[in-house]
């Protein structure tokens, strides 16, 4: 039987019991607060300081940062601002609330602190799976994976928590391995649906990552879903598939330029279908929903968008017809202009899988990059 506390409670990722057992551990154990400031707050060989913790200070307009830490030594006064995400994502510009001038002042009165110009501010965003990507700019991605191992063959001074604290890094190490994929390996065993989701995500994105996309093609990751069905997504894209944003003019109103598109891939991989879908996006930059840009945006550039578009949409609905290729499709919707669907078998590998996108992307790119070319 696992005696871990944590398994046999259920509670491995409750975000509000781990940022007490963070709280209350670096309250109590110089080593473990030692540690924790020099490897998620970057607060290097601090050798005489205090150091107060505390879990859900309440703001009045900005929201519940989950940790604060006031560390005072001898020659600064340091105050970080954790928000500790394990599967949860971020909230409306959470970090960005809390890395406002305003919050920062409050939460540095109410730990204690009362000249907030004295004070070394840090921002962390202490997640489970790495480079996730806060919406404040001043916080910095640190992940459980670099406390995991700090915290190797460390013995705390108290026993509960160095128990507590022992098992629950072995909860984190059970769920960092065997996240790296193989080539040879069958893709649908990597990402089966009885795995942890938030490490199937992980193995997806280091898949989509490893891939060498031809053309100058790049990739960034996410998750979609709801209802219980999730999917992974990966959009791919191009820099110079990305034109002019939509603006407003001296009068107020939304004005969209011909060029005022977004193209890429939305490459999503089902796991309840056993399909890989990778429709080809023609949005309005920054994308709006057709409702609100008719609505919204002035008819005459509107026009001038749609005309542009509608040339691309030609040209390539004739160059995938002359190719014939059996997993495209031409789509002529309001935010796509392909579809795209592979079928993955149970015999069908981690290197097939990664070939078929690089070829595929690789053949839609070059006809995309003849037609904006000829167009522009």
């Amino acid at each position: 039987m696992d005696k871990n506390i944590y398994k046999i409670l259920g509670i491995t990722f409750k975000e509000d019991i781990i940022s007490n057992l963070l709280v209350e551990t670096i309250n109590e154990s110089k080593i473990f607060s030692d540690i924790f400031l020099e490897t998620i707050c970057d607060i290097k060989k601090v050798d005489e300081y205090d150091c107060k913790a505390v879990t859900r200070m309440g703001t009045s307009k900005f929201g519940i940062p989950d940790i604060v830490i006031k560390v005072v030594s001898r020659d600064k006064i340091y105050m970080i601002i954790v928000e500790n995400k394990l599967k949860a994502e971020e909230g409306y510009d959470q970090t960005k609330r809390y890395s406002n001038k305003e919050c920062v002042g409050e939460l540095s009165h109410k730990i204690g602190i009362t000249d907030v110009d004295e004070i070394d501010t840090k921002f962390i965003y202490l997640t489970l799976i790495p480079e996730q990507i806060p919406s404040g700019q001043l916080f910095i991605n640190k992940t459980y994976k670099d406390l995991l191992e700090s915290c190797k063959d460390v013995e705390l001074e108290n026993s509960v928590l160095n128990k507590l604290i022992s098992d629950y890094m072995i909860v984190l190490s059970r769920f960092y391995s065997g996240l790296e994929v193989k080539d040879e390996e069958l893709i649908l065993e990597v990402l089966k649906e009885d795995i942890e989701a938030e490490k199937i995500f992980i193995r997806f994105r280091n898949i989509m990552n490893s891939i060498s996309y031809p053309n100058n093609l790049k990739v960034d990751c996410g998750k979609a879903g709801g209802r219980g069905r999730v999917s992974y997504i990966a959009q791919i894209y191009k820099a110079n598939w990305k034109g002019s944003k939509m603006i407003k003019d001296e009068n107020d109103n939304w004005i969209l330029n011909y060029d005022s598109y977004d193209i890429h891939f939305e490459a999503a991989f089902d796991i309840f279908t056993k399909s890989l879908n990778m429709p080809l996006h023609y949005e309005v930059n920054p994308y709006s929903p057709q409702r609100w840009v008719k609505e919204n945006v002035k008819e005459e550039s509107y026009q001038n968008y749609l005309g542009f578009r509608e040339k691309v949409q030609k040209a390539l609905k004739n160059e995938i017809i002359e190719k014939d290729i059996k997993d495209i499709k031409t789509y002529n919707g309001y935010n796509q202009m392909l579809r795209i669907k592979f079928d993955i078998t149970d015999d069908t590998t981690v290197k097939e899988f990664k070939e078929k996108i690089i070829s595929t992307t690789g053949f839609v790119s070059n006809i995309i990059d003849k037609i904006l070319g000829s167009l522009n």
